[in-house]
């Protein structure tokens, strides 16, 4: 098969990735408070089911200020210092 490395898995520094297939960033505008919530966790998990080997979670905005409407941000109660959980 002329794309069998594609399904194949790699390393990258010490986390192995089940395969090539990777999904971008994308702004998906599920919150409106810019908090994680089920939705967001809903979409990510049905891609990884699916088979995807690497996935970029959207952009984050670092406070209030900055952003889009409706964009996750790192500015919420908890979430200064840590990455929220998808």
């Amino acid at each position: 098969m002329r794309l069998q490395r594609l399904f194949q898995p790699f390393e990258i520094n010490q986390m192995t990735v089940k395969n090539r297939l990777a999904m971008t960033a994308m702004h998906l505008l599920y919150t409106e408070d810019g908090s994680v919530n089920q939705r967001t966790k809903d979409f990510y998990l049905a891609r990884a089911k699916g088979g995807v080997g690497m996935i970029i979670a959207g952009g984050t905005a670092a406070d209030p200020y900055i952003g889009y409407s409706h964009m996750l941000r790192m500015d919420q109660a908890g979430a200064a210092g840590r990455r929220p959980r998808l």
